[in-house]
């Protein structure tokens, strides 16, 4: 889903800048740039809500989904 997508690419950058720190000089400019960034990338993890009411994940989707079929499920009994 979108969410797991989203999150692992924020991880795989944080992963990317600590590879990427040990091309350059321990006092480098640089090096420094990427610890920041790695840290900025894994801080701050989005997170998909619902106008702030609840937080959208695989579960809820998936769970949206069990309703809506066991409804419709239901209704086609009766006709």
């Amino acid at each position: 889903m979108m969410e797991n997508s989203v999150s692992s690419t924020g991880k795989e950058m944080s992963q990317l800048c600590h590879k990427l720190q040990g091309n350059f000089d321990v006092d480098s400019k640089v090096r420094k740039e990427l610890f920041k960034l790695a840290d900025i990338a894994r801080s701050y993890e989005p997170e998909f809500t619902a106008a702030n009411f609840f937080v959208i994940n695989k579960g809820t989707i998936l769970g949206i989904i069990n309703i809506a079929t066991t409804y419709l499920i239901v209704l086609i009994q009766f006709f």
